[in-house]
């Protein structure tokens, strides 16, 4: 049967995801079964391999891209091989865990950051110290998209229909 719904681009990463199934999964889904938990190296080989975390933007070494379809070359992949455990994990993270941690990780860091930063006294506002950096960091990632209250309205107003 042919299916128009994959681009030369999925089709590329179907086959590093055959190759992470044929190098990582395969060899050792049967002990994964036995102990009743997949190896930490298998989840670190398919982040270094971008198997997982494609929400992820970019800067923060992920592929950034919203097309579900990278999901469901991994989805199809690991049933060819029976690997539904693996599957299971790695949709809990990518479809649920991953958009939560996006859409808040800003505003959660700035919180976090700000009272580490009290922590520190007067370090945290001398560019020597680790934690003035992170706080510089912190702090303009909100500024880069505008403030918080304005991206949570602009969002508000596009899921509602509302414009005005």
């Amino acid at each position: 049967m042919r299916r128009d719904l994959y681009e030369p681009d999925h089709e590329a990463f179907r086959e590093v995801v055959q190759a992470y199934v044929k190098r990582e999964v395969t060899p050792n889904q049967l002990r994964w079964e036995q102990e009743h938990i997949v190896d930490r190296q298998a989840w670190l080989a398919a982040g270094k391999q971008a198997i997982i975390g494609h929400l992820i933007p970019e800067r923060f070494g992920g592929l950034g891209t919203q097309d579900f379809r990278f999901r469901c070359v991994v989805m199809e992949e690991f049933a060819t091989v029976g690997a539904t455990s693996l599957s299971s994990g790695f949709g809990l993270q990518d479809d649920i865990a991953i958009p939560y941690i996006v859409d808040l990780a800003t505003e959660v860091q700035h919180r976090v950051l700000d009272r580490c930063l009290q922590l520190f006294g007067g370090y945290g506002y001398m560019a020597e110290y680790p934690i003035a950096r992170a706080y510089a960091d912190a702090r303009v990632q909100t500024i880069y998209g505008g403030t918080s209250e304005i991206m949570k309205t602009i969002i508000a107003r596009d899921l509602t229909g509302l414009r005005a």
